[in-house]
């Protein structure tokens, strides 16, 4: 006849196999190593009614905010102003607290001291103006 384990033979038994599959860690290692800029990915994902996927931006098509910052550096404003001398730069001072550092900076120096209408481009990252023409204010 055969004997039936006892109840503490058989916890004794689960704790001391869980406790060793628990004990061993894994090694680090990165998530998907042989993953290219090619590839979509190396891990499948099933998604939930609840979630949504979000594709990530793509590097070589730039984001709806780059594509306005390049679309306004790039098209050609009239800006009036005073020219002044600032930190050894020549800017085009709009007002008290915005100023434009003049790419050329030999116009800065003929027109210093006085207003000017300027017809250039702005580069909002660096606030340096592009000139095409300069015209003086009487």
């Amino acid at each position: 006849m055969m004997r039936a384990p006892s109840a503490l033979a058989v916890s004794v038994f689960w704790l001391a196999t869980a406790t060793l599959s628990w004990s061993q860690s894994q090694p680090d290692r990165e998530p998907c190593p042989d993953v290219t800029a090619d590839t979509l990915g190396c891990e499948l994902i099933a998604w939930s009614g609840l979630q949504r996927p979000v594709p990530l931006p793509d590097a070589a098509y730039p984001s709806d905010r780059q594509a306005k910052e390049q679309a306004e550096e790039v098209s050609l404003q009239t800006i009036p102003g005073v020219i002044t001398k600032s930190a050894g730069q020549y800017c085009l001072r709009v007002s008290s607290e915005v100023a434009f550092v003049l790419d050329q900076q030999n116009i800065g120096e003929s027109y210093e001291g006085r207003r000017v209408t300027i017809t250039g481009i702005i580069d909002a990252r660096t606030k340096r103006l592009h000139i095409e023409s300069v015209a003086p204010i009487s």
